[in-house]
């Protein structure tokens, strides 16, 4: 289970890592012209009223940050409502 913070579950969060590092290698930010992007260590489940889960990315320059879907991210590996924590 996540804790009282409502964190993606660790197979979760390694499913966006994977996508975050295959996405982003070479993603210019819209704002600075930065390149360097980066995620929390430990990723807040974001659902907002429509139980949408997103994770936040941003620009290690400038802070500009962008949210993304994890069901969509994951190829729908992720889903809602949750399992449980099992993949």
């Amino acid at each position: 289970m996540p804790d009282e913070n409502r964190e993606f579950y660790d197979w979760e969060q390694d499913k966006i890592r994977e996508w975050f590092e295959e996405m982003y290698s070479d993603k210019v930010c819209p704002v600075c012209g930065g390149s360097g992007w980066e995620m929390y260590s430990r990723m807040p489940l974001l659902e907002f009223k429509w139980v949408t889960p997103l994770f936040p990315v941003h620009c290690k320059n400038c802070g500009y940050t962008r949210f993304h879907n994890a069901m969509i991210a994951t190829r729908g590996e992720i889903k809602i409502p949750r399992d449980g924590g099992t993949s």
